[in-house]
């Protein structure tokens, strides 16, 4: 992932400067969203039990750090030599898990749920290797496209 997202900097001519600008903007945003709770009804707690004392309970998003600057960013040494890519300018390793019901919108009044968003199409697109972090681009754009929509017409998107 490193190597693609070093490829698509010298591309793109992103300058490092820009990548700690864009990844700063990220975590206050995403900062923003924690303190809020917009997710908190996504996230279930889990609890780690320990061998001594209460169990650590995990139900926040540990990702978003409230104390990032460009000053902090910008003293981070890159990843590779001679590039601009970052442990803060890239995304952070992370363990999650999720779950996607997909049914006809008849069962969801059989099964008692509500629906939480509406599955418009699909394509399928493709790109070279060694520029992979690019492929959502082309498929969004090929997305849209084919179910006559924009971006501003998403309410949310990550």
């Amino acid at each position: 992932m490193v190597e693609t997202a070093e490829n698509l900097a010298k591309q793109y001519e992103i300058s490092r400067e820009e990548q700690d600008e864009y990844a700063l903007r990220s975590h206050q945003r995403a900062v923003a969203a924690k303190e809020s709770g917009k997710f908190d009804s996504q996230i279930v707690p889990i609890s780690i039990p320990q061998r001594r004392g209460d169990p650590v309970v995990f139900d926040k998003d540990e990702g978003p750090r409230s104390d990032s600057s460009m000053d902090v960013l910008g003293r981070l040494r890159p990843v590779m030599k001679d590039g601009s890519v970052s442990a803060g300018n890239s995304s952070s390793k992370n363990d999650a898990a999720s779950v996607c019901l997909v049914v006809a919108e008849d069962k969801l009044e059989e099964l008692g749920l509500e629906a939480m968003g509406f599955l418009k199409g699909w394509v399928v697109t493709g790109c070279h290797p060694a520029t992979m972090g690019i492929g959502p681009v082309p498929a969004v754009s090929k997305l849209m496209d084919k179910v006559g929509m924009s971006l501003s017409d998403m309410t949310l998107s990550s």
